[in-house]
Formats: C-alpha cells, structure tokens, sequence
C-alpha cells in the first residue's frame, strides 16, 4: 500500500518490497519497522502528515484549504508510471507451457480443434451445396416440361420399384 501509516495499526504481517519488485523484509509491523529505518522514517512522516479530511473542514464552515498544499500532498506519493521495451524468451515461453500440460497436450488439442472446425466448414459447404441443388432442380420444372426433365434417383428407384412388384 501507499500509505503505510494508515495500514500499519491493522496488519499483522508486513513486506516489504524494494525498487526491483525484490523483498527487502518481512514480519510483523514492529519488528520490520525496527529492521529499516528508511521504512519507520516513511511512516513517522505520514504520521505527522495525516490530517483531518479537508471536506469535513469545509463543511463545518471553516475554509482554511491551500490550494498549493493540496496539490503536494496529492502528487506526494504517486510516481510516474515507467514503460519497459522487452520480449519473453522462449525458455519463460516453454516453461509455461510446460507448466499447463506440455508440448503433446497442446498438439493433441490443436490437432482435435483444427479437426473439429473442418468437420463443421465441410458441414456447411454441403448445406450450401444443398440449398443450391434444391433451386437447380425446382428450376427445371420451370424451365422445361415435366415429361422432359430428368431425374437421377428415380432411374435408381424404377428397378427396385419394378422388382418389388408395386407397379
């Protein structure tokens, strides 16, 4: 946390990081505060610093608030957000996914995904192929006579219909 003044009286265990993401210490409130002094000085400092809210000083009809004081507690904290330019290796890479399953898993997934999603195109190519041999075969009732069209599954079901003996 930020203010360390506020949440010290309510922690029971403390750590404290340093300026590469590093701990530095860590334990109950008294004894780090006893181990870095750079820490007990911060919070000394935001002892002292602690004040009533400025809202409540205006409220009750007193306006004592400093704009430039305002200002510098606001910003007294906050420190500018640095971008770092950087790639992953490919060993951190390999680690994680070594860590979720491995190398086969993932090929084994990808293999039944890929098989899966060409199954559901070759799904719908022959649903659109469907829809287009339907309105071909209605149009050559339009465009020709009846007696003249030519229909592939009945020359298969005629001899079977004859055989069968329901002419």
């Amino acid at each position: 946390t930020l203010n360390v003044a506020l949440a010290a009286p309510v922690a029971a265990h403390v750590v404290v990081l340093g300026r590469n993401g590093n701990v530095t210490a860590q334990g109950p409130v008294s004894e780090v505060l006893q181990k870095d002094t750079q820490l007990h000085a911060l919070v000394e400092k935001e002892q002292d610093g602690v004040e009533e809210d400025k809202y409540d000083e205006n409220i009750n009809g007193r306006d004592d608030t400093d704009v430039e004081e305002a200002k510098k507690v606001i910003g007294k904290l906050i420190v500018a957000e640095e971008k770092t330019v950087g790639r992953v290796e490919m060993a951190v890479i390999m680690l994680f996914v070594g860590g979720i399953g491995g190398p086969l898993i993932w090929a084994l997934y990808l293999g039944i995904k890929s098989l899966y999603l060409g199954i559901k195109w070759a799904g719908m190519l022959v649903m659109i192929f469907q829809t287009w041999f339907v309105g071909y075969w209605a149009s050559q009732y339009v465009n020709y006579l009846p007696t003249d069209t030519c229909i592939p599954a009945l020359k298969l079901v005629a001899p079977l219909h004859h055989l069968l003996g329901l002419d």
